[in-house]
């Protein structure tokens, strides 16, 4: 870490660049319209999608393919498809009509009417690049005007790492009140959920064109802006490991959150993406340091300009990056593209609760500590929990004494089960999730009671232990544990 935060300030450099369509060799300064300051950041992703022809022709964004089931009070799972991620370019110069007639841009689609398989069909693209560490990142968005969807423009790392730009169309249908933008920010469960999510009135209302949602983050803060006036900064909960950026657009019914389906389709658009930031990757850093041959150079580090008023489609916007993202541009590098990140054929997981990370196996009956060693697996034992109590493996666990007030299970806390001639089970005497993967649910309907992971199934079908598992809304309780902490939002 000490390497890196020194890679972070290593372009400080004490002059002021021109704005200039230069090589930007030593990196790209962005404003704070807030506090007045400048950063520096050493790597860019712009994409044009006015002028993009082709999604598979580039190598900035994958489409996402990933199903989720109906839960809690949502009747309908959602269905991210390759179908409803859609490219409407420019076919010539700025200020002719787009191809199909709409406002140009990156459409992605929310299917209208009754599902059928039961998921509604909705659309999603994620970067390549998971190496974002800090930066400012904008995108010029237009949101559609059909009630019943939830759209989200965000950072991801983790549950704990993300920040988000989330829309609500049923927020925009009332045109007598506000259109509350929601600036959401997931942290650890030490951080109260009030000061994580903030619904702010805009100026405007994001049906009507064209507006560019920005947020900054740095290792102090987060700060949003939409057309450059500041809306909201944040101290606390700030991500410190790097990501990647996503782009989603859907709809699961669910009266407490999206609301629909929508009645006719549902679109939301994208014109552009620019992000400024800092990267974890060995590779790119090395490549930085060697690009940024004369920091005296006026043209070393380019200006980034501040949007301060709707982007116009019809008009140029400023871009820093040679192919802004436009096919011929670099691949990203080696070690910012993860294998876990699928191609855009493969079913991909979700953004939210990803499989945790797989542990060693231990080689010689100890478990957690520095190494972090599981018992799963190992010959000495195959607890699911390395007991602090115990601090080795093969150790009986100790039997949690019932409570003399516990109340008998009821029939709600039970779900039926096709295994068993639909015979209710309890989460206790289902197989518990795989230790390699986290799941919970689904056909096997694995349970995450005696996970190494947590004992709470997450609406995603994945166990944990934190609140953004035991205290989602969509939690299921016939797979593991659920509550235990403060009532949650649902994000993108």
């Amino acid at each position: 870490m000490a390497r890196l935060l020194c890679s972070l300030v290593v372009l400080a450099f004490a002059f002021v660049p021109k704005l200039v369509s230069a090589a930007c060799e030593c990196g790209y300064q962005t404003h704070s319209i807030k506090s007045n300051e400048n950063e520096i950041f050493t790597d860019v992703l712009e994409s044009d999608f006015l002028h993009l022809k082709d999604i598979n022709a580039q190598q900035d964004w994958k489409r996402q393919v990933w199903d989720i089931p109906a839960v809690g009070t949502a009747p309908w799972g959602r269905n991210m498809t390759l179908e409803n991620v859609i490219l409407n370019p420019l076919p010539a110069d700025v200020g002719t009509k787009s191809a199909n007639g709409r406002d140009p841009g990156l459409e992605l689609r929310v299917s209208a009417g009754e599902p059928r398989g039961g998921a509604v069909k909705s659309g999603e693209v994620a970067t390549a690049r998971r190496d974002m560490f800090y930066g400012s990142f904008r995108a010029g968005i237009k949101y559609t005007g059909q009630n019943g969807t939830c759209g989200a423009f965000f950072f991801y790392q983790s549950d704990r790492a993300e920040i988000d730009v989330e829309f609500l169309s049923k927020l925009y249908q009332d045109p007598a009140k506000a259109a509350d933008l929601l600036l959401v920010i997931h942290a650890g469960p030490d951080v109260p959920t009030n000061e994580l999510f903030r619904p702010t009135p805009l100026s405007f209302r994001p049906q009507d064109g064209y507006h560019e949602y920005r947020f900054d983050w740095t290792p102090e803060r987060i700060t949003y802006y939409a057309d450059g006036q500041f809306l909201w900064e944040n101290t606390v909960g700030v991500p410190k490991q790097a990501g990647g950026l996503t782009l989603n657009h859907w709809s699961n019914g669910d009266p407490g959150w999206s609301n629909g389906p929508p009645a006719q389709d549902a679109l939301m658009q994208f014109s552009y993406i620019k992000a400024y930031f800092n990267t974890s990757s060995d590779a790119s850093n090395a490549d930085s340091k060697l690009r940024c041959k004369d920091p005296s150079d006026p043209n070393a580090v380019c200006q980034v300009p501040d949007q301060t008023s709707p982007p116009d489609p019809r008009k140029s916007t400023v871009f820093l990056s040679p192919n802004k993202g436009l096919p011929g541009n670099n691949p990203p590098p080696a070690d910012a593209t993860p294998p876990t990140n699928p191609p855009p054929s493969e079913p991909a997981q979700p953004p939210a609760n990803p499989p945790p990370p797989q542990k060693k196996v231990s080689p010689d009956n100890s478990c957690g500590g520095t190494n972090g060693y599981t018992c799963l697996g190992s010959e000495n034992g195959n607890y699911p929990e390395c007991q602090p109590e115990f601090g080795t493996c093969g150790a009986t666990l100790p039997k949690e004494p019932e409570s003399a007030n516990q109340a008998p299970e009821s029939a709600a806390d039970r779900s039926p089960d096709p295994a068993t001639n639909n015979e209710p089970r309890t989460a206790t005497d289902r197989k518990v999730s795989p230790p390699l993967t986290g799941v919970c649910g689904g056909a096997e309907g694995y349970t995450c009671l005696g996970s190494q992971h947590g004992d709470c199934c997450s609406s995603y079908g994945y166990c944990g232990r934190e609140e953004s598992y035991c205290a989602d809304p969509g939690c299921q309780k016939e797979f593991g544990r659920c509550g235990g902490g403060e009532e949650d939002f649902k994000f993108g």
